[in-house]
């Protein structure tokens, strides 16, 4: 049973727009730029001055790296935001700057966990030195760009990379441990989505497919970014940019899941595309959904996007079945009047048990 407080009483002559962006905590100064916000090259001049010297720098050692001609590997995460990060820098550095040394690496969560860790760090060069690498046993350098991961490695992980000849520039916006990861660039901000920071560093290397700018708007709304700003601004090309010229992946995920025709709107991000796109990385690997962001062969990206529907409805059955054995655990432990109930159980699926919600009453 829900309680509501209700901030404000409807009466003639109250402007209702006004006491909601109130209640929203939105200055009366600031309401013409929330309702209509300006493009996004205003909100990104206005990011710390840390940040956009980061962005630079970061560019600077891409270029550097693609002028030596070794290879990059972006490594992102198995979550939406950090597929959709994964697939705007790839894109960017395929397509924009034509660079054919790129590849990407997404850690299973079964395997490497999350993040850049020891296991992902081997796995990547290894794939380097079997890609590049000669029968001299000559050992290839590279540069490594974390999106939406890094924050958290550990000091040893940033050692072993560097043993190995490996620069890297870390990209992230989770909460930063008070030691810091030494990496070669490290760009760093709360205020967007990891998708975010790949774009504003996709927007500094020369960007020029707007089709990205709707996977960061996408990543925004699933990842719950707060909607000011340049989030706000984002959100808002996004989609309309899904409404008139969508990644090709996009449209045929929408179509397998019956969304056509109509308005797409923040509902069927957050709702329709977002689920499905995690589903992959929380019961397998996320790479089926990487490669429907990537693929342009209409054939393949459809084949990817019923997959990811068989398994998002895989995955929707399973949290269910969790949250009745989870529900039936609590009210084992009802009788104890205990105010913080701890359940464990060997069914629990470390991919799904997170989306579970019990009530306790």
């Amino acid at each position: 049973m829900k309680n509501w407080n209700v901030l404000c009483v409807y009466q003639p002559g109250v402007d209702v727009v006004s006491e909601l962006l109130k209640n929203r905590g939105i200055a009366p100064e600031d309401k013409a730029e929330f309702l209509a916000p300006a493009p996004l090259a205003k909100y990104i001049k206005e990011l710390s001055a840390d940040f956009r010297k980061a962005l630079v720098q970061a560019k600077d050692l891409i270029l550097k790296a693609i002028a030596k001609d070794v290879p990059i590997v972006i490594h992102g995460d198995y979550d939406a935001d950090g597929i959709c990060a994964t697939a705007i820098l790839y894109q960017t550095l395929t397509q924009t700057l034509g660079y054919t040394k790129t590849m990407y690496f997404l850690p299973n969560r079964f395997d490497q966990g999350y993040g850049l860790s020891k296991d992902s760090v081997d796995t990547i060069w290894h794939t380097i030195q079997k890609t590049y690498g000669t029968k001299s046993g000559l050992i290839i350098p590279g540069l490594i760009i974390t999106v939406d991961c890094g924050i958290t490695a550990e000091p040893e992980v940033i050692h072993q990379l560097k043993a190995l000849g490996l620069d890297i520039i870390i990209t992230d916006h989770h909460q930063k441990k008070s030691q810091q990861p030494k990496a070669d660039v490290l760009v760093w901000t709360d205020q967007m989505v990891g998708s975010g920071v790949a774009l504003a560093l996709s927007l500094v290397l020369g960007l020029r497919d707007e089709r990205l700018v709707s996977l960061a708007g996408l990543a925004t709304i699933t990842d719950l970014g707060l909607l000011k700003g340049f989030n706000r601004a984002l959100v808002r090309k996004a989609l309309e940019i899904l409404n008139t010229n969508p990644p090709l992946g996009i449209k045929k995920l929408l179509e397998v899941s019956g969304r056509t025709g109509g308005e797409i709107t923040t509902y069927d991000a957050g709702y329709v595309i977002g689920p499905r796109l995690n589903a992959s990385g929380r019961l397998e690997s996320a790479y089926a959904s990487l490669f429907l962001l990537l693929d342009e062969d209409p054939q393949k990206v459809t084949e990817f996007a019923q997959k990811l529907h068989v398994v998002n409805i895989e995955r929707q059955d399973m949290t269910q079945k969790l949250y009745s054995l989870a529900q039936t655990l609590l009210t084992e432990q009802k009788s104890l009047e205990n105010k913080i109930v701890i359940c464990s159980h060997k069914d629990f699926h470390e991919g799904v048990i997170g989306l579970v919600r019990c009530s306790y009453q």
